[in-house]
């Protein structure tokens, strides 16, 4: 029988019989039943009842409480291990301080003991009124809770997520502060990083917007056609440049497709950003995209559906696993192929050295190269890649094949 239907059997027995000795004595006494030989029997057996039964209730209640208190011992226990715990009095004077604390601020605990919260401040929030009526509402017996910016001893800034909970006496005083917290120093830091990183990506995108754009839209074109005007055919075939001014222009073309490709992506750095689509013929747009790069003979494209994508954006994006797959490629006759591996997947397979998804997880982060890599880069081209399908809703999946990659996406 478990504890809990053990007791309760024993509080019904234990008011059963007492409520019967009770009332028998009652009913005695007004002469309501008349006394008989028998009833120092009854009464002495309503009392062997009464006492196992009561003394069982007792003793249940008593282990009860006992697996009550030593829970919330446990998990005070848990809280305490495994949070920064500082309790404070009501004037903010240090009463007790785990190890978690001192070891986040830098002291020992015979350090801190007596001393005023103030101490781990800023000197510029100490004398703010916002440090007053920070006290003043814990006083008031209001919990605050937030993210803090607290100093080391060794004056280094630490960050604090917790809150502060005022504990009041009988009469309703504030009397002491639990500060229960955590160290987000960490998460604070990388927030932080990633804020910059955001804010110089803004101001990469608006100068290349606003200089490529001038360059390649407009200086080089306007040179190019000028050129043409004051050279005739007779002098080009002549100073034999006809195949150096159609790699200029070629280049040029070329060019201005990436550019669409930039604009489009640092187009998402906007506010509410939304990623413009148009249906268009996978295949088309990338035999278009290709055909006057140095690899377009080495690039097989076969038949791919009509979908919804950003032309310039996802044409950069394969392009980006084109060239990745020929640059790392020690084969004679290198080449990438692109079809459809199913209804859902289109693949992109090379015959180069090879790489598992673990690789390419590894090697699309910027800046990550393989140990003993030959070639320059930067890991920048499959970045690139892996954030224009994100945009597009797809996903993507790596392979390593016996000889050369396999990356799905999947489009559907």
């Amino acid at each position: 029988m478990n504890l809990k239907r053990r007791t309760k059997l024993a509080f019904m027995l234990g008011i059963i019989t007492g409520s019967t000795f009770v009332l028998s004595q009652i009913f005695m006494y007004f002469d309501i039943i008349h006394f008989t030989y028998n009833m120092p029997l009854f009464n002495i057996m309503l009392f062997i009842f009464y006492v196992p039964s009561s003394a069982i209730f007792v003793w249940d209640m008593y282990i009860k409480y006992k697996d009550e208190n030593q829970k919330i011992n446990d998990k005070l226990k848990a809280i305490n291990n495994s949070n920064i715990v500082v309790v404070y009095d009501s004037k903010g004077n240090i009463v007790k301080a785990n190890n978690n604390f001192c070891k986040a601020v830098g002291y020992e605990q015979e350090e801190i003991i007596g001393l005023h919260h103030m101490l781990f401040v800023p000197n510029d929030a100490v004398k703010s009124k916002e440090y007053r009526e920070f006290w003043k509402a814990l006083r008031s017996g209001n919990n605050i809770k937030d993210k803090f910016k607290r100093v080391r001893k060794s004056g280094d800034i630490v960050w604090f997520y917790g809150s502060y909970n005022p504990i009041k006496s009988g009469t309703g005083a504030v009397y002491q502060v639990i500060n229960v917290a955590s160290d987000v120093t960490g998460e604070h830091n990388a927030q932080l990083e990633l804020r910059n990183k955001n804010t110089y990506l803004e101001h990469a995108a608006k100068i290349l917007r606003h200089d490529m754009h001038s360059g390649i839209n407009t200086y080089i074109p306007r040179g190019i056609r000028s050129l043409e005007r004051r050279i005739s055919q007779e002098q080009i075939k002549e100073l034999k440049i006809e195949t150096s001014l159609r790699l200029i222009k070629d280049g040029l073309d070329h060019a201005q497709r990436v550019y669409r490709g930039v604009f489009e992506f640092t187009n998402l750095v906007k506010k509410n950003a939304v990623l413009e689509k148009g249906e268009h013929d996978l295949a088309d747009i990338l035999k278009d995209y290709l055909k006057k790069t140095a690899y377009a003979d080495q690039t097989l494209i076969e038949d791919l559906p009509i979908i919804l994508v950003n032309e310039a954006l996802f044409c950069t994006g394969i392009d980006n696993l084109i060239r990745n797959g020929l640059k790392y490629n020690d084969s004679k006759t290198k080449f990438v192929k692109i079809e459809m591996f199913d209804e859902k997947h289109l693949s992109i397979i090379d015959n180069g050295r090879g790489m598992s998804q673990k690789d390419f997880d590894e090697l699309s982060q910027p800046y990550q190269r393989k140990e003993g890599q030959k070639e320059k880069g930067t890991g920048l081209g499959l970045n690139i890649s892996v954030a224009i399908f994100k945009e597009h809703g797809f996903q993507m999946s790596v392979k390593k094949l016996g000889e050369g990659t396999m990356i799905k996406v999947k489009i559907r």
